[in-house]
């Protein structure tokens, strides 16, 4: 895999998580 493919990646995983953990401050 391209290291681009996994920058992107990580990116959306980590854009996730913090959506999921401010998520669950607000509630």
């Amino acid at each position: 895999m391209h290291i681009k493919y996994v920058s992107c990646f990580l990116f959306l995983l980590f854009t996730l998580w913090v959506f999921c953990y401010f998520l669950r401050l607000g509630f």
